[in-house]
């Protein structure tokens, strides 16, 4: 399971991705193809961070139905 630390360097890598794109759309020599893979991996960062919080909550809710906070 990735933890907490793992997740904040994905938020840190989606916040230099983000500059990057916000960078490119206000640069005035706009590269519609640098755009296109930024927006590919901005996405593809966001979707593992998603899954990242949901095995997180998903090991939460296991240890929280058994009881008593055991893996098992």
């Amino acid at each position: 399971m990735a933890s907490l630390k793992e997740a904040a360097t994905l938020t840190s890598q989606l916040e230099e991705m983000a500059g990057e794109l916000h960078t490119e759309l206000t640069d005035n020599d706009v590269d519609f193809g640098r755009l296109t893979q930024l927006a590919d991996q901005l996405g593809g960062e966001a979707d593992r961070l998603a899954q990242t919080f949901s095995a997180m909550n998903d090991v939460l809710d296991r240890r929280l139905q058994d009881g008593d906070g055991s893996d098992g």
